[in-house]
This record gives structure tokens, C-alpha cells and sequence, in this order.
């Protein structure tokens, strides 16, 4: 691995495309090494891989890689503290800089139904603050087109894109964070309004793990709700020009995935602690 940082880090500078993933190391396992990485490879266009990202790598990244297009965020494993991983004020700086169009968000805990509302009516309050500004603009004078003034005045409305709005591609799993609901659903088809593609994957085991009192039946029904409103949403965006069966194919919910070994170490010692 050190070679590896060494050599990207040396001759990254045309580096385009970066995946490092499945070696079973961790990846590039802290910040430093990420924002190395950053500052050596300005030309980055897609990061893939579980790697250490903290709030002030994403926003050095932000800065630095003005090509991004594709990023992958995940938690990682802080030598001295544990698991951590970017804050929901640290995705919300990615989706601000209104570039990014693949997004893949793993089993993040920034990604809650009250933090994806949150996000939800920030844009809301942008874009209502924008259209303050157009209604009080000299442009939007009824006789604006009899006066040169009016004709020449520069424009008041925003030169960069509502947070979220470029995003085209969402992939999210939940394994043993936080998990979405209907009212999630809703608010990140709000937050993301020009997706293409999105994917969720999940199981029944993250859900029983955070609500006490879970069936399968309610699982299942929870299920049936999310599955008609994201299809019927997706339809409505993409049906004219898709048709609809391919606007509908644009979601994809795997609600059944395997249980990873974290959830069957947590499940493990929750029965160690209920047997005591």
C-alpha cells in the first residue's frame, strides 16, 4: 500500500479514474493519505473504493478535483476512535459544489430520514430565496423592455445549480446505519430531482435492528409503499421521453441483500448482552 500512495501520489497528476477496492486492507485507511492523494491528482474525474474521507478531505476534494463526477463515500475505521465517516454537513458541501452526477452513499448514517429532510428544505429555502431575488430584480419590471437599463441589468438569479440537482446517479445501502423510511424516500426524491438511476440495498435485519417491535409483515408492507411511490415518481420524470416501463426500471430495490459479518456481530453480542 505505501508503495502505491508513493507511485499515485508521484505521477498522479494525469491520473484520471480511481479505483481501489476489494484488497481487504481498508483501503487508504486514513484522511492524510486521501488528501495527499487530493493534492497530487488534480484531474480526478471518478474515486471509487472505501476509503478514509473526513469532512475536510470531501471539501479539499470539492476545491481541488474540479473535473469530479463520481465519488463513492463510505465510514471508515479511525485508528485511535473507531469508525467514522463524513458528516451530514460534509455531504451537503458535496452536493453544494453541483458537479458531482454519480453518487454512491454507504451504509452512511448522514443519510436519515430527519438529515435528508434537512438537506430537503435548505434546497427549498435556495430556490424559494432565488425567485425573492428574480421578483425583486429591475428584470422583472412589467415595462423592463422599454428602458435599456432594465434590458442590460445582469441577471439576479444563481450561476451555480440548487444543491443535489446534478446528481443523475444514486446507489445507498444500509446495513447497520441509520435506516429510510417512506418519508426518506420522499424527501431524497425532493433533494435529487433530475435522478436517472437510483439503487437502495438493504435487508430485513438493519430495520429489526433499530425498531424494536418490527415484523416481517410490516416489513414487507413498508416495502410495497416505498417500491409504488419511488416507481410512480420515476415514471412521471422519465415516462414521456423513457416510456414507462424504462422509467420504471430506473429504480431498483434489493430489500432482501445478504447479512454482512458486522450485522451478525452486532446481533451476536445484543444476545450476549439480553443473556446476561
Amino acid at each position: 500500500m505505501t508503495e502505491l500512495v508513493f507511485c499515485i501520489v508521484r505521477y498522479g497528476r494525469h491520473l484520471e479514474h480511481l479505483l481501489y477496492n476489494g484488497n481487504k486492507d481498508g483501503g487508504f485507511i486514513v484522511p492524510e493519505i486521501v488528501s495527499a492523494i487530493t493534492a497530487a491528482c488534480p484531474n480526478i474525474k471518478s474515486f471509487q473504493g472505501q476509503h478514509a474521507i473526513s469532512d475536510t478531505v470531501l471539501r479539499r476534494m470539492m476545491s481541488g478535483w474540479e473535473d469530479l463526477k463520481s465519488i463513492t463515500l463510505a465510514p471508515y475505521q479511525a485508528l485511535s476512535v473507531g469508525t467514522k465517516e463524513v458528516s451530514m454537513e460534509g455531504l451537503w458541501s458535496l452536493l453544494e459544489c453541483g458537479k458531482v452526477e454519480s453518487l454512491e452513499l454507504l451504509d452512511l448514517n448522514c443519510i436519515s430520514n430527519d438529515n435528508v429532510r434537512i438537506m430537503m428544505q435548505r434546497v427549498k429555502q435556495l430556490h424559494a430565496t432565488s425567485f425573492e431575488r428574480v421578483a425583486n430584480s429591475p428584470l422583472s419590471h412589467p415595462f423592463a423592455h422599454h428602458h435599456s437599463y432594465f434590458a442590460t441589468a445582469p441577471a439576479t438569479t444563481p450561476t451555480t445549480p440548487l444543491p443535489g440537482s446534478s446528481v443523475r446517479h444514486l446507489t445507498i445501502t444500509k446495513y447497520t446505519s441509520t435506516p429510510l423510511t417512506l418519508p426518506g424516500f420522499g424527501a431524497l426524491l425532493q433533494l435529487f430531482p433530475n435522478l436517472e438511476s437510483f439503487k437502495f440495498v438493504t435487508n430485513f435485519f438493519t430495520y429489526d435492528h433499530h425498531f424494536q417491535g418490527l415484523t416481517r409483515n410490516i416489513y414487507e408492507e413498508e416495502i410495497v409503499m416505498v417500491e409504488r411511490m419511488v416507481r410512480a415518481e420515476m415514471t412521471d420524470r422519465w415516462g414521456a421521453t423513457r416510456g414507462a416501463a424504462a422509467a420504471a426500471a430506473c429504480w431498483e430495490g434489493e430489500w432482501n441483500a445478504v447479512v454482512t459479518e458486522e450485522q451478525r456481530l452486532r446481533a451476536s453480542i445484543l444476545r450476549s448482552c439480553m443473556d446476561q
